[in-house]
């Protein structure tokens, strides 16, 4: 999070001054600094009533759950995998909330109760003996034709095979070494299957100033209401980052605030 202190262009311009969150692409520098660079097209101005803590998480994960969710259609089931992740327990909410039904993917049954909490309508355990049957069970009730995918692996490649008509895999991460296997090719051209990238920055960049500012005021509205709010384990001077980050990143259960001018 940061105050805009200059910019080139019309959209920069109206930024000026503003208290904003960034993202760093390509064509910017690294956040950790006293002074940065962003593309104008992925600032977001942030509300008043919004907590910095909020502000500077609110790009990755948030945005990120409202663009994925986004593009499910409307009353429509999608999947998910690493769904107990932070990600994952906001597109549940999201799903909730838009009339969607999640079909949420995890390795352990911990997770389970909470997600369905959450507004998850099935939650699967991939690790279990009878995932496979209970897989296609659902996919045969809800057809789901949205798959998102953090973990790309030989277990994502079983989901999308068995995914119907018109089904996108939709991968925006690879939590695991193993590589993932296109099982039956055919499908990719007498199914209409296809295999896709997403990245938050890029969608940023490419969609509408309509549909993005809606994403923004949904996901703003959120955390100014208290329905989302990003959990804090620890914060750290950026002079002493070096030195303490990597005590800091050993506690699991929160983000990391580096700050700028603390001692």
């Amino acid at each position: 999070v940061g105050e805009v202190v200059d910019g080139k262009g019309f959209m920069a311009a109206r930024l000026k001054g503003k208290r904003v969150s960034f993202v760093a692409g390509p064509t910017g520098s690294g956040a950790w600094a006293e002074y940065a660079v962003a593309d104008a097209a992925t600032v977001i101005k942030l509300r008043a009533d919004i907590r910095d803590e909020d502000g500077a998480a609110m790009i990755v994960n948030p945005l990120t759950a409202a663009a994925m969710v986004g593009m499910v259609p409307p009353n429509g089931a999608f999947v998910a995998s690493a769904a107990a992740s932070q990600l994952g327990k906001l597109m549940a909410g999201l799903a909730r909330d838009t009339n969607r039904r999640m079909i949420a993917l995890v390795r352990r049954d911990a997770p389970v109760a909470a997600l369905k909490e959450l507004g998850a309508a099935h939650v699967l355990n991939e690790t279990a003996p009878d995932f496979d049957k209970a897989l296609a069970a659902v996919l045969g009730a809800e057809k789901p034709t949205i798959f998102l995918d953090a973990v790309s692996g030989a277990v994502s490649a079983r989901v999308f095979n068995a995914m119907g008509m018109d089904a996108r895999w939709v991968v925006y991460g690879k939590l695991t070494p193993e590589p993932p296997e296109i099982l039956e090719p055919g499908k990719l051209i007498f199914m209409r299957k296809r295999i896709e990238g997403f990245w938050l920055v890029t969608w940023m960049r490419r969609t509408g100033i309509f549909g993005k500012l809606s994403a923004i005021r949904d996901v703003q509205s959120r955390f100014a209401d208290g329905r989302w709010k990003t959990d804090i384990s620890a914060r750290v001077p950026l002079r002493k980052a070096v030195a303490d980050l990597p005590k800091a990143l050993r506690q699991t259960d929160g983000k990391i605030m580096i700050e700028i001018g603390q001692a």
